[in-house]
């Protein structure tokens, strides 16, 4: 049987690491996630970084009750939600609003972006800048 919370926990850890080569980034767990129900992983400022694992690409519904998890640990911590899912055999997914990359095209909570981490970790560092 495998124990979620171990399985979440090293999903976690692999992102971390693939921030870290790809990026530079030093990302850790949230170790208060448990207790408050925040987001999964600080280290990239302004964003919420929630990781899950599955075994197939979420369908819209499942993506949708991830999306809403994402954003309500994000408007917490008073940053923007990224929602990253690893699926196994095929790899990683960060879904980001629409409206973070084009907000003259998209409103707020209305269309979600799939983008690789590569892409992703660009997104970040650009708007980092901007801020």
């Amino acid at each position: 049987m495998v124990n979620s919370r171990n399985k979440g926990a090293q999903v976690e850890r692999e992102f971390a690491a693939l921030a870290r080569e790809l990026a530079g980034l030093r990302l850790v767990r949230n170790l208060e996630q448990s207790r408050s129900g925040g987001h999964d992983l600080n280290g990239l400022p302004g964003w919420a970084i929630e990781v899950k694992a599955r075994a197939e690409r979420p369908g819209p519904v499942e993506l949708e009750q991830m999306w809403e998890q994402s954003v309500a640990q994000a408007a917490r911590a008073s940053a923007r939600p990224v929602l990253v899912v690893k699926v196994n055999r095929r790899g990683w997914i960060c879904y980001v609003d629409a409206h973070d990359m084009r907000p003259e095209c998209f409103p707020r909570g209305l269309s979600l972006a799939s983008l690789e981490p590569c892409a992703f970790f660009r997104l970040a560092r650009f708007l980092e800048g901007a801020a």
